[in-house]
């Protein structure tokens, strides 16, 4: 058990110690999915026979979606609660993503990239509230928080 000068457990300050590890899960996975396909664009253009100029706008396919609804999705995580649309967005991600792996050609595969860059707007967004909250928290009970790594 950590604790801290005031002789106050972390486990009093966040008693769910899941929610850490899970936001940190949807970080990692909308930010590995966005750059995943980034060492292989030469194998993907290879292999639907299309330029690598046009296999690199796979990416913009996953950005421009998460990008323009991450206006959206904000807003609606705050009113509605953030639990919901992280588990949808990473079942989203992650159907959209399994079908990626597995499209038959570059449209398809192309399809697949927009709809995860839906899906990944979902679990990111909500994760940066809970963040700051949980950094704001320990910075109130101890000055450096860092001292517990």
């Amino acid at each position: 058990m950590v604790v801290n000068s005031k002789g106050r457990s972390l486990t009093q300050i966040t008693p769910n110690r899941w929610v850490l590890p899970i936001l940190c899960l949807c970080s990692f996975s909308t930010l590995f999915n966005q750059r995943g396909l980034s060492p292989i664009l030469v194998d993907i253009s290879q292999e639907f026979d299309v330029s690598i100029a046009m296999a690199g706008s796979l990416g913009a396919a996953y950005s421009l979606p998460a990008a323009f609804l991450s206006i959206v999705f904000g807003p609606l995580s705050d009113r509605y609660g953030r639990r919901t649309p992280m588990l949808v967005g990473l079942g989203i991600l992650s159907l959209t993503s399994l079908g990626g792996t597995i499209a038959p050609n570059f449209p398809l595969l192309f399809t697949f990239r927009i709809l995860a860059g839906l899906g990944a707007v979902q679990p990111s967004q909500p994760t940066l509230p809970p963040l700051g909250i949980i950094s704001l928290t320990l910075s109130a009970v101890e000055p450096w928080p860092g001292r517990w790594a």
